[in-house]
């Protein structure tokens, strides 16, 4: 399929027009941030899981050593235990 000029003696051009690249640079910007906000959720899930992780870890040797010494350590808290701060921390 051929194109006519507009104008005799002009060659017609074939490109982009200012629309469609502006259309193209709007659909990737907007691809991007969904990709970003993605991936951000997906590192934020996964830090609170290896904090999770950590936490039951502290929670297991607290209470192996409680299980060897016969009883918890002592808190660092008035009035607050190891105990009851594992505890909350799964509730």
């Amino acid at each position: 399929m051929t194109t006519k000029p507009c104008h005799p003696g002009l060659q017609s051009r074939r490109g982009f027009t200012l629309m469609e690249l502006l259309v193209v640079i709007s659909i990737t910007a907007v691809l991007a941030t969904l990709i970003f906000m993605l991936s951000n959720r997906a590192i934020r899930s996964a830090r609170n899981a290896a904090e999770l992780g950590n936490l039951r870890q502290a929670g297991q040797g607290v209470t192996l050593v409680a299980a060897d010494l016969g009883y918890y350590p002592p808190g660092w808290h008035s009035g607050t235990s190891w105990a009851g701060l594992v505890a909350n921390e799964f509730n």
